[in-house]
């Protein structure tokens, strides 16, 4: 329900100015299916957000849902991201990085672009790489990760002393 949720807490806002910041610092992903659509739905309209890459087929766009009216199309938007934003959340930063209609403000992301699949083989588990991904523009997210535009490290201290400097320069910067 990550859109519908998105859409439904937007949509209370009260009239503001076209800026938003999104924080996916620490986020490890989810559901392949709702983080490019949440990508398209906010962002891309008519945009493919993600690659597949099949062994068996090759590279296909991923049919993603895009959508005639993205929500935040216009927008300033900065999004925040770490070396734990990983998975489908890269997906969604590497193709709203590919198109440019965000910065990303933080630490190159962790950096797994692959789905697996697990089964369990004569008592053993066996996991096995069914999708590699790629951003619509053919960047590799494994092992990669996606680079920030702005690079902001959060020190030791930050933690300990509750200070969050990457949210403190994407305040400033989307005045």
């Amino acid at each position: 329900n990550t859109v519908s949720d998105f859409v439904e807490q937007f949509e209370k806002l009260p009239k503001h100015e076209k800026k938003i910041i999104i924080d996916f610092r620490d986020n490890g992903g989810g559901l392949i299916y709702s983080a490019t659509n949440l990508a398209s739905k906010l962002w891309l309209e008519d945009k493919i957000s993600t690659i597949l890459i099949k062994r068996d087929v090759g590279a296909v766009p991923f049919a993603d849902g895009t959508t005639k009216k993205a929500i935040l199309k216009g927008y300033k938007t900065i999004v925040l991201i770490n070396g734990r934003s990983a998975s489908a959340t890269e997906m969604v930063v590497a193709a709203l990085k590919d198109y440019g209609v965000v910065k990303l403000y933080g630490e190159k992301t962790f950096g797994k672009g692959v789905a697996q699949n697990t089964t369990i083989i004569f008592g053993s588990v066996l996991t096995y790489t069914t999708w590699i991904f790629a951003s619509p523009y053919g960047m590799y997210i494994h092992k990669l990760g996606v680079s920030p535009h702005v690079e902001i490290k959060v020190s030791f201290d930050d933690l300990v002393y509750k200070r969050d400097p990457l949210l403190q320069k994407a305040l400033k910067d989307i005045k």
